[in-house]
């Protein structure tokens, strides 16, 4: 997923023309995805990942904002097996038989034509960017825009963080508040530049997200219960179930304000898709808008 292109979940909602976003998005996440156990063949993830994604967002017009992120990655062999082995015993989860490898290792390929092939070390990610436009409100309750996004392969190839080409996104993000309740859905159509990626085919996929909120109050500031699933299709066509099939997660967490100018958040991570998706994580976010 950190290969190609995945918009973020955003709201219906644009910056005033002037204003600016800063934001530092972080989360820590298991990956267990392998081609065959014991012995994986060709497409083998076992790390845990660290990733910080620094962001700005600055309002360029009446109705138009501009954005840019940059994440920071470090994957590493980590200290999560343990836990998540007694973790899904206890709940009657499926282990993705994570028993078959020893804990807290760190492997990372994809063997082709032009394969890859990490380590652990820090990495910079693919740069973003996204233009997103607000429609004129349909209904009070309701705001709409419209968006484009552009990834571009700044992370590295070899070591498996980005593949060749560039590549660019249209979407439209809905968001819908009511008293205390809020929802936001976001679909997008991606399309890869480049239409190989190690040496196999790769095609146009779709993403969506949505969000369900339920508004609180916590020392006068709004506290916002969020319940998110997000996904869709692939772009690959290797033959490797891990990577053709659609991935999915859903999130559970809160966001909220801490004093006038921060906002933070805060959520648990879990697979959906037990073959085609990381697993187990949790991420931190702040956002800062100056005065």
């Amino acid at each position: 997923m950190l290969r190609f292109l995945d918009p973020r979940p955003s709201s219906g909602l644009v910056l005033e023309r002037g204003q600016s976003r800063w934001s530092l998005d972080q989360s820590y996440t298991s990956v267990f995805l392998a081609d065959s156990l014991p012995n994986p063949q060709l497409y083998l993830a076992d790390m845990e990942i660290y990733v910080a994604d620094f962001g700005w967002r600055h309002g360029i017009g009446a109705s138009t904002d501009f954005s840019l992120h940059w994440p920071l990655l470090h994957p590493l062999g980590g200290f999560l097996d343990g836990f998540l082995h007694d973790y899904h015993r206890a709940l009657g989860l499926p282990n993705s038989d994570r028993e078959k490898r020893g804990n807290n290792n760190f492997a990372y390929y994809l063997r082709g034509e032009d394969g890859v092939e990490g380590s652990s070390r820090w990495e910079p990610g693919n740069l973003r960017l996204n233009v997103k436009h607000a429609l004129e409100q349909a209904l009070p309750e309701l705001d709409i825009a419209l968006e484009g996004d552009v990834q571009f392969p700044t992370g590295s190839r070899s070591r498996g963080w980005s593949h060749s080409g560039v590549d660019a996104a249209l979407g439209a993000a809905f968001t819908w508040r009511k008293e205390r309740f809020s929802s936001n859905l976001n679909s997008w159509w991606v399309h890869p530049f480049t239409r190989t990626d190690a040496g196999t085919p790769v095609r146009d996929f779709l993403r969506m997200s949505l969000t369900l909120g339920y508004e609180m109050h916590w020392w006068d500031s709004p506290f916002d219960l969020m319940i998110q699933t997000q996904g869709g299709g692939s772009p690959y066509q290797t033959g490797i179930e891990q990577l053709d099939s659609a991935p999915w997660l859903i999130s559970f967490g809160f966001r909220a304000g801490a004093m006038s100018r921060f906002q933070w958040s805060f959520a648990f991570v879990e697979n959906i898709t037990q073959d085609s998706t990381q697993d187990f994580g949790a991420s931190l976010g702040l956002s800062f808008t100056p005065r």
